[in-house]
């Protein structure tokens, strides 16, 4: 008998030190997303130190020579990006635009279908979003 309870008492202690592990690890987890959440919160404010500044330089303030330079090349970034959106759009708007088929390819095409002209050009075009 003193073999099982021993067994028992040792099962016990396993259980208690799983539990108390189990415990820490979950308050690790929880102090772990509350320090990234306060990362993050104190990202979002040196991001907000940064937009105030880089409007200051867009509206022509004074900024220091470093920061300067960095707003310059953050707005050559933004100015890029700009064209290159307006390149997408014009792209966009030919892809929108409707497919010309020559009328004699249009002609044969219908023909070989049995069908009209008009009705072999109609739905040509190709949405695309």
């Amino acid at each position: 008998m003193a073999f099982f309870d021993k067994l028992a008492k040792n099962a016990s202690s396993i259980a208690k030190g799983v539990g108390d592990k189990a415990g820490e690890a979950v308050e690790l987890s929880k102090l772990s997303a509350k320090a990234m959440s306060e990362k993050g919160a104190a990202a979002e404010a040196i991001k907000k130190i940064g937009e105030f500044y880089y409007k200051k330089f867009l509206e022509g303030g004074e900024v220091e020579a470093e920061l300067a330079e960095i707003f310059a090349e953050a707005k050559s970034h933004f100015d890029l990006a700009d064209e290159l959106q307006t390149q997408i759009d014009e792209l966009k708007g030919k892809i929108k635009a409707p497919i010309e088929m020559p009328e004699e390819a249009a002609e044969e095409t219908a023909e070989a279908a049995g069908a009209e002209v008009e009705e072999a050009v109609e739905g040509t075009e190709i949405p695309i979003e």
